[in-house]
């Protein structure tokens, strides 16, 4: 685990399964910290991190994406979805805080109708 990151290198040999989202979160948290040590991307850089994942950490320094516009289109809608979701979390913060996640979540099940997550879709 690098140190001050709480994160460590994802399990392997039959130990993670990308259809496991848990897994799934923990390689992308991985690698993305890997892309900030490797590249001095910032932590919260989404438009880039999401940029170096695509497209390797040799590719995001020799900066292969500039011969692709559509994947640079990508990147920046990757970018506002970041955002529009930290408002969501934002919005949701306290309620969340009052009670379990599993009892928040059963609660709001019809998520048209709660007043933190009327934009999750």
């Amino acid at each position: 685990m690098p140190p001050g990151i709480g994160i460590s290198v994802p399990a392997v040999a039959g130990g993670a399964d990308r259809r496991d989202f848990g897994d799934a979160a923990d390689f992308v948290a991985w690698y993305n910290n890997q892309s900030r040590v490797r590249t001095g991307i910032a932590a919260h850089d989404v438009y880039n991190l999401y940029l170096a994942y695509h497209e390797g950490h040799g590719g995001y320094v020799r900066r292969s994406f500039n011969k692709k516009p559509w994947l640079k289109n990508v990147a920046h809608k990757v970018q506002q979805r970041s955002a529009r979701y930290q408002q969501q979390l934002l919005a949701c913060e306290a309620d969340l805080q009052k009670e379990p996640l599993v009892a928040f979540l059963n609660k709001h099940a019809d998520i048209e109708r709660t007043h933190c997550s009327q934009s999750f879709l």
